[in-house]
């Protein structure tokens, strides 16, 4: 995802299953699924580890990686586990704060636990920069109360993992029993109403 238009400040996953934020103070034009080779220096800003650009090959395209499922709850045990990784997730939206600090906020709870989901006004892709909804669609499903499920890079704020989205495609209504469910399993006895045959 690329959650700036002004320079690169993007999410890169290999092979590994894990990525990591690409940062360069001059714009370079990756699509997503860009295939790249890139080289520079691992720097930390505000604890967020990013690899600064020195030079980059384009090599083509490439599917989008699968994200991982996870739970909140294994997310905020150990958020740099996923820092930089593209997952997925679902729950009720519990509360929704637009342009704060540039951005919109949305907590989500997956009966596991909440995080907050990040969506820069930079992406236009909800709210654009000048604080206006610009996507009613999109604007309706991240009403609090709703369920959703959502594909994002986890990321690391306030030493808080932090969800960032930066295409509205990532979002899509969610119901329980849906193929994002984790589901129950209930054992019964044979004959629960008569405690003796059981």
């Amino acid at each position: 995802g690329k959650p700036r238009p002004d320079r690169l400040a993007a999410y890169f996953q290999d092979g590994s299953g894990r990525g990591i934020n690409v940062y360069s103070t001059s714009m370079i034009d990756l699509p997503r699924g860009a295939d790249v080779e890139i080289a520079g220096s691992l720097e930390e800003y505000n604890g967020v580890k990013e690899l600064v650009v020195s030079s980059h090959t384009v090599w083509g395209t490439a599917p989008v990686p699968d994200p991982l499922d996870i739970t909140i709850e294994v997310l905020r045990r150990d958020p740099w586990e996923y820092e930089g990784t593209f997952l997925s997730l679902s729950g009720r939206i519990s509360s929704r704060s637009d342009n704060i600090g540039g951005g919109s906020n949305i907590d989500i709870d997956d009966g596991t636990g909440s995080v907050t989901i990040r969506i820069w006004n930079s992406t236009n892709i909800l709210v654009n920069e000048s604080g206006s909804v610009i996507n009613d669609e999109l604007d309706s499903l991240l009403q609090s109360g709703n369920m959703i499920s959502v594909k994002a890079v986890g990321g690391i704020y306030n030493e808080s993992p932090q969800l960032l989205v930066a295409y509205a495609e990532d979002f899509a209504p969610w119901q329980e029993g849906s193929e994002w469910d984790a589901g129950v399993s209930l054992d019964i006895a044979p004959y629960p109403f008569v405690p003796r045959a059981g």
